[in-house]
């Protein structure tokens, strides 16, 4: 049977939703885990960098630190840093990322 050129893109849609949700919920079991490293956090424009690199969305990532798509923004452009509250898991999710794609 073959496949359709839409049938085909349904598919690839779906392959790349199912791959962006492994991702992230492979960075949030790494980052409750503990096990990473805390590194110095990265320049602003780094951790976009490391984001995209993994595969991640803002808000992907904003659901594995449990904050909004804006804060993540806000963190990628400098705009802020990440609150006290924020600040370890945010280090852990860039640290786990980075080590995924390197």
């Amino acid at each position: 049977m073959a496949t359709t050129g839409h049938s085909a893109h349904v598919y690839r849609r779906r392959l790349s939703t199912m791959e962006a949700l492994l991702t992230e919920q492979a960075i949030t079991n790494a980052v409750r885990s503990g096990v990473y490293p805390l590194p110095i956090l990265p320049a602003p424009e780094t951790r976009r960098s490391i984001r995209e690199v993994a595969g991640l969305s803002m808000n992907g990532l904003a659901r594995v630190l449990g904050t909004t798509r804006w804060s993540i923004r806000q963190w990628e452009t400098g705009e802020r840093e990440p609150s006290a509250r924020f600040d370890l898991s945010y280090r852990r999710a860039l640290a786990v990322m980075q080590a995924t794609t390197n």
